[in-house]
Formats: C-alpha cells, sequence, structure tokens
C-alpha cells in the first residue's frame, strides 16, 4: 500500500473514531483505543508521530462532547499514547489475529486500571485509602463490558478492513474476513443494551469516558445530551456521586 493510499485510508479511520464519538452509544463503546491501537501497528511504520493521532482525535472530539477535570484527562489521553506503544510490541511480535486480540485486551485493561486509578486520586469521590481505591475499581467494572466490546469491535473493523484492501493476496482477504467476523460477534451485545433506568441508579460506576458533570442535589437526576449522559445523587453520608456515561 502507498502513502498516499495509507494517509487516506488513516484519515477515514480518524474521520469514523470522532464521528463514533458524536453520536449516541452505548457508555465508553468507543473506538479511540482501536484507532491507538492501529496507529501503533502499522502506522507507525511510516512516523512515529503517528502515536498522537487517537490523542487528536480525543481532542478534536472533546471539543463538542466536552472537557473535564485537566488532571483526569491527562491521564485518559496518556493512557490512549500508551495504547500506542502497545501496537508498537504487537508489531514487533507480527501483527496477526492471536497478538492483536492480546494486544486489544491489554490496552482495555491499561485503560481500566489507569482512568479510574486517576477518578479515585484526583475526583475527591473515593477516600483516600486502599478500600476507596478498590471501591473505585468495583465501581466502574460495569462499564468494562463495554470497554472491552467496544475495542474488540473497532480493532476487528479498522484491522480487518486494513488487511482486506492493503493486499489482493487470498491470504490476505481471508485474514481480513476473519478479524472482521470476530468484530461482528459483539454486535449482539448492543442490540440487547437498554438505556439507564432512573429507578436503578442507587448505585452508580463513574467514568472511564469522562465528559463535564451537571451537579444536581435532585435525588437522583439523569441528563442526556445525546452524546453522553451524566448521572448525580447524594449518599446517605452527604457525599456526592456521580456517574458519566459517555
Amino acid at each position: 500500500m502507498s502513502k498516499k493510499f495509507f494517509a487516506i485510508f488513516l484519515l477515514m479511520v480518524v474521520g469514523i473514531s470522532i464521528i463514533a464519538r458524536l453520536l449516541p452509544h452505548p457508555p465508553n463503546f468507543a473506538p479511540i483505543a482501536a484507532l491507538a491501537l492501529f496507529c501503533g501497528v502499522y502506522a507507525s511504520r511510516v512516523s512515529k508521530w503517528y502515536l498522537l493521532t487517537p490523542i487528536a482525535a480525543m481532542f478534536v472530539s472533546d471539543l463538542f462532547v466536552g472537557f473535564y477535570e485537566w488532571k483526569t484527562m491527562a491521564v485518559v489521553y496518556g493512557s490512549f499514547f500508551a495504547i500506542g506503544l502497545i501496537g508498537l510490541l504487537v508489531r514487533m511480535f507480527e501483527a496477526k489475529l492471536q497478538t492483536v486480540a492480546l494486544g486489544t485486551l491489554a490496552g482495555s485493561s491499561l485503560f481500566y486500571l489507569t482512568t479510574n486509578f486517576a477518578v479515585w486520586a484526583f475526583s475527591g469521590m473515593y477516600d483516600p485509602t486502599l478500600d476507596g481505591l478498590l471501591l473505585s475499581y468495583t465501581m466502574a467494572l460495569p462499564f468494562l463490558k463495554f470497554t472491552l466490546l467496544g475495542d474488540l469491535f473497532y480493532t476487528g473493523l479498522f484491522f480487518g478492513v486494513y488487511a482486506f484492501v492493503q493486499s489482493p493476496a487470498l491470504r490476505s482477504v481471508y485474514k481480513g474476513v476473519g478479524i472482521f467476523f470476530v468484530a461482528l460477534l459483539v454486535l449482539p451485545e448492543l442490540l440487547h443494551h437498554e438505556p439507564v433506568n432512573q429507578e436503578e441508579v442507587k448505585q452508580v460506576p463513574h467514568i472511564l469516558d469522562p465528559v463535564r458533570p451537571q451537579i444536581d442535589r435532585n435525588l437522583p437526576e439523569i441528563s442526556d445530551s445525546g452524546t453522553s449522559s451524566t448521572v448525580s445523587f447524594w449518599d446517605e453520608q452527604g457525599r456526592l456521586r456521580v456517574g458519566i456515561h459517555s
């Protein structure tokens, strides 16, 4: 694949990533981690500067979605850069179905661990103790499912289509179709996704892909902007609890 054709393909992937974040979607079912992994595996061969592509895509979409507390935002952006470095490791061991899948799972795990650590450290929502940290991770577990599904789907989509178009060889066609088919397996999960019920927000997980929270002392209240929804309520100890769905 020529550099010009690759640049066009990467631009299309970036455009899909930005638009997908702006459209309504299940919480944390987003393509930025898959874009980061793709840039680490393939785009970095052209230039290491392409590792900054997911950060640029995140920034552009955040212009519309909204910014938030800068320390947590820095950790979120940094986690995507780290996933790009995971892509470099995948490239070292050859980009095939097994290594790409492992890289995807590693990226999802890294994002979950780093961003929720940042929430515990900087948001003030949890006690600055080990129990508070464990509670932060526990409260975010329901969103981890959609993080994994989103990363697997978009990674399969980007890598599968790229493998399909980069070579007319039959081996590449089978490889592309195979990875793309694996990505489609997560679609039934999306079809069964149900919106948040206001009667079931006693314990609300917090952010993985956050936007600016809208806080109200009404118990509880859900606001929906079309691209994200925010749930805020005060617990029995008088502490604010905020759940944010991207």
